[in-house]
């Protein structure tokens, strides 16, 4: 599914109250859908994006603020991408977050 058909679909989700997206082994989806799921999918309780390995730092620390009163689960196993640094930001904006396959 290409970047823009996601970035789409994430504007419209604004609309409504999803709350679980699961994105496990999506090889397209990489920062630019990410940083459209911070800006957009607001009501995100558990995000999976295990496998999406073009998502980088970048992105991660942009979810980490938007979403951080309400993301409680993240699943974020072989984003190749992603550093310590990242989930330094993420644990410090989401206290209560559970984090799985890290």
């Amino acid at each position: 599914m290409p970047a823009l058909v996601l970035v789409a679909m994430f504007d419209m989700a604004h609309e409504t109250s999803l709350k679980t997206l699961k994105l496990l082994d999506c090889y397209k989806v990489g920062d630019e859908s990410v940083s459209s799921m911070a800006q957009f999918c607001k009501n995100l309780e558990t995000l999976i994006i295990g496998g999406c390995r073009d998502i980088s730092d970048e992105s991660i620390i942009l979810l980490a603020d938007s979403c951080r009163d309400g993301l409680k689960n993240l699943r974020m196993d072989w984003c190749l991408n992603v550093t310590d640094s990242s989930l330094t930001c993420v644990q410090a904006s989401w206290k209560e977050m559970g984090f799985g396959a890290c």
